[in-house]
């Protein structure tokens, strides 16, 4: 009877211990796999942007304070593998930020500074003084060329758009406290600008007593129309499928897996604070994280 039991036992256990192995592999399979990191010409990431056209990532290394307009920013151009094409691709700039292409444009956010430059030829086409900014944030373009960047300390949204094949100055689009709540990401999907709000009011250390949450404006309205629930403090946001997005939240150091309906998240990551604006090789899915506190670049796939 002894020796039954003692059986017994011992298969309970051998049970429960495969059951907590296939768990346990259940759920890391459902976590990103990382690819590759880099470090090497990387100094305060900001923006990580996969150029579809190209096939290059672009990433915008702050290199100093984020609203120190001492020249020492860059953005950096690398492969899709990771491999670094050219550290300093483009140098002088002021604390650059959000990044996106349209045609031969990768437009930057610079401070106080819209900037185009030229992907073919390596040097800054347009430069828009936007008088009154005070830190211009992420980039998103539609398409047909307009782009929308965002001003996170003034809680506004400038535009500017294409007029007989040039740019006109940028304006303001969208502003307010209430509707904005100091917008960082930007997104163009489906007839609407997608708006990530950092939340309120912003503390030294950038955290803040209330979260933000993903906003949404009809360009035909240029007013928010709805809102999701409470998130965090949302930096970069990317399409995943045009159901979901990917949303990295930097002060929490998390990243998520959002349901474009009814605002429904998922945790990919949770990492260490710093996780800045996102980009996406969409065709791979896979994730591009800037690592802003750890100077890096990392890799992974959904």
């Amino acid at each position: 009877m002894v020796r039954q039991n003692t059986l017994v036992s011992l298969f309970l256990v051998a049970a429960a211990l495969v059951a907590c192995e296939s768990k346990d592999n259940s759920k890391k399979s459902d976590e990103p796999q990382e690819l590759w990191t880099v470090s090497e010409g990387i100094d305060t990431p900001e923006s990580v942007y996969f150029d579809t056209a190209t096939q290059q990532i672009f990433v915008s290394n702050i290199a100093g304070g984020a609203t120190d307009k001492d020249g020492r920013g860059w953005i950096s151009r690398l492969s899709r593998e990771g491999k670094v094409l050219n550290a300093q691709w483009v140098a002088g700039l002021n604390a650059p930020k959000g990044l996106r292409s349209f045609g031969d444009r990768l437009w930057v956010a610079d401070i106080d500074r819209l900037l185009a430059i030229s992907i073919s030829q390596g040097k800054i086409l347009d430069s828009f003084e936007l008088t009154g900014a005070k830190f211009l944030n992420d980039v998103t373009v539609d398409s047909v060329g307009t782009v929308f960047v965002s001003d996170m300390f003034d809680n506004k949204i400038y535009r500017t758009r294409l007029v007989n094949g040039a740019y006109e100055k940028p304006t303001v689009y969208l502003e307010g406290q209430d509707q904005l709540i100091n917008p960082n990401g930007l997104l163009v999907h489906n007839g609407e600008l997608i708006i990530g709000r950092w939340g309120s009011p912003i503390k030294d250390d950038f955290s803040t007593d209330q979260p933000g949450s993903l906003a949404f404006a009809p360009l035909t309205e240029a007013a928010v129309a709805r809102s999701l629930p409470e998130l965090g403090n949302i930096d970069g946001i990317e399409l995943l499928n045009d159901k979901e997005l990917v949303v990295s939240d930097f002060v929490a150091g998390r990243i998520y897996r959002v349901q474009l309906e009814n605002g429904k998240a998922q945790l990919l990551r949770s990492d260490k604070s710093g996780t800045a604006d996102i980009g996406l090789i969409p065709q791979d899915k896979i994730l591009l994280v800037p690592y802003f506190n750890d100077k890096m670049i990392k890799a992974f796939q959904l």
